[in-house]
């Protein structure tokens, strides 16, 4: 066989071996498409799996708070005494608690003035709709994925909060980034359930009830105001919806106080068991 031929027959073998830049190009546009359809998933996935994280480390810390108040009748002042402390985004958790228990005796307190107001969308899709929760001891919480607090840091007595359907952002002292969905992970313990675990033969467990208003609405939108630490606005809306709780997991001897102070401007009040 001359030189020429096995020259050739090496060539073509060569080109059957290999592939045309067409080829190529094809194979790199799908890969490409794989790539760009199951990365975002990925992504998606990631994120989902360290959200739940975030939620099982607040539930955690909710619980070590619980066990340290059974442990020392407080509540702890500093959030480096609880085993969970960071997120899985190795951020701090955040707690907040209420003046009134900042290193005091849980049992010898019979209320707080700490309330949760929670925004919800309306009819119309806004969030404006408020819920309240009163009567709370401390809050724990994890900035959420987006890193931005958005719970916002207590004012008169009250700490905001948004259901997850809402955006905005009510911490000054972040990223105030009021775009941003609301993300932040959260639990919550009240005082009543607290002394409910610790004080033994606790009688903190009664409701005030506004049955109805009564003719001086003004006098006793002011009253619950000053009962509960609301806002005007916030006073004004449960009122305006009674028959409404105004303060539950209360004393006995606190609920009689607060039904006669109502009572004095014309409202009709009800003292129910919470047990």
């Amino acid at each position: 066989m001359s030189l020429l031929q096995i020259w050739n027959s090496t060539k073509k073998c060569a080109t059957r071996k290999g592939f045309t830049l067409v080829e190529i190009a094809v194979v790199l546009v799908i890969l490409g498409l794989i790539i760009g359809t199951l990365a975002p998933l990925m992504v998606s996935l990631v994120k989902k799996d360290k959200i739940k994280s975030a939620t099982d480390t607040v539930k955690r810390a909710r619980d070590e708070i619980i066990g340290y108040v059974m442990t020392n009748k407080k509540l702890p002042d500093s959030i480096n005494k609880l085993g969970h402390n960071k997120d899985p985004w190795h951020n701090e958790l955040f707690l907040i608690i209420a003046n009134n228990l900042i290193n005091k005796d849980i049992c010898s307190i019979d209320n707080t003035q700490l309330n949760i107001v929670k925004l919800v969308p309306s009819t119309n899709g806004r969030c404006k709709n408020r819920n309240i929760i009163t009567n709370v001891a401390c809050i724990i919480g994890s900035k959420g994925a987006n890193f931005n607090r958005q719970i916002s840091a207590p004012n008169r007595n009250r700490v905001i909060v948004m259901d997850y359907a809402c955006w905005g952002d009510f911490f000054k002292a972040d990223l105030m980034r009021f775009k941003d969905n609301f993300d932040d992970i959260y639990e919550f313990i009240t005082l009543n359930e607290l002394k409910g675990k610790i004080c033994q033969g606790s009688s903190s467990n009664y409701d005030v009830i506004l049955a109805r208003v009564g003719p001086q609405k003004i006098k006793v939108i002011r009253e619950v105001r000053s009962i509960t630490g609301l806002s005007l606005k916030e006073a004004k809306n449960l009122v305006d919806r009674a028959p409404q709780p105004i303060k539950k997991g209360v004393s006995k001897k606190e609920a009689e106080t607060i039904k006669k102070r109502l009572e004095a401007v014309g409202a009709s009040v009800e003292i129910k068991s919470s047990t």
